[in-house]
């Protein structure tokens, strides 16, 4: 007979006990699920005459489940396959390190020869390039194929020092907006930290975008450390990480960034 696996990664990673306000509805979220599973295995207990069986397990190992986060890397269940925690987040940071090496790689690759305004008239000629692309293709491997070659050709033409994020970081065009945010990956800025995060948070819907927008804030981080970020820059963060679905890269690209700026 087979049984339930978990496999736990290191212990040096420790249980955090939620702290501030925003950890607080995590715990919360915890307790819940915690006291519906073990109410089920006490009613499992009560009614079956009281057998104690593979199910009754199954439902307690659910219940410690949200206080293992951050500990337990699979949990291996017969018939319903294995769940993996810090896997998703490491295979998810392997993909955004790549692209963050080919973003870094692109920039400034057209050269010095190209004068400021002449780059710039070309970095809005490729923002609408990019906006087309979003409207006229199909959502899929191909548009983000496209919509990623666009990214590094407006990052080949940047730095360019007459250019200030602030005003298309709040735009209403999704291309201008993405201008800022690899403008970021160019010149990492750390006292636009807070900005570059409320404008992630408060202004931008598009999945594309938020991901430009966590990758350029991980490189200001990387740059200049996370005295850049406000504690309310991390409490948007945390807002932001507890919306979206759980095991979505955006998801586990921000809960790796909080937890570096909270460590």
């Amino acid at each position: 007979m087979r049984y339930c696996t978990i496999t736990f990664s290191a212990w040096n990673q420790g249980v955090r006990v939620a702290s501030s306000s925003d950890d607080r509805r995590t715990f919360r979220i915890c307790v819940t699920v915690s006291i519906i599973a073990v109410t089920v295995a006490v009613a499992h207990l009560i009614w079956p005459n009281l057998k104690i069986d593979f199910v009754t397990v199954l439902l307690l190992v659910i219940a410690a489940l949200p206080w293992l986060r951050g500990i337990v890397a699979s949990v291996d269940v017969p018939t319903l396959g294995s769940v993996k925690f810090r896997e998703l987040q490491e295979k998810a940071a392997v993909r955004e390190r790549q692209e963050v090496d080919e973003a870094v790689r692109a920039i400034s690759t057209v050269g010095d020869d190209v004068p400021q305004d002449e780059k710039l008239s070309k970095i809005y000629e490729l923002a609408d390039k990019y906006e087309e692309a979003r409207e006229n293709m199909s959502s899929g491997y191909v548009r983000t194929a496209s919509m990623g070659k666009i990214a590094r050709d407006i990052l080949s033409l940047m730095p360019v020092p007459s250019y200030h994020p602030g005003d298309d970081l709040h735009s209403s065009r999704s291309g201008h907006r993405l201008v800022a945010y690899l403008s970021f990956m160019a010149r990492a800025d750390c006292d636009q930290a807070d900005e570059l995060i409320r404008a992630l948070t408060e202004r931008e819907g598009i999945p594309y975008n938020q991901s430009w927008a966590l990758r350029a804030l991980g490189r200001i981080i990387d740059t200049h450390g996370s005295g850049c970020v406000s504690g309310k820059g991390i409490a948007r963060l945390k807002g932001m990480r507890d919306g979206l679905k759980p095991g979505l890269d955006r998801q586990l690209l921000l809960a790796t960034l909080v937890d570096r700026l909270t460590s």
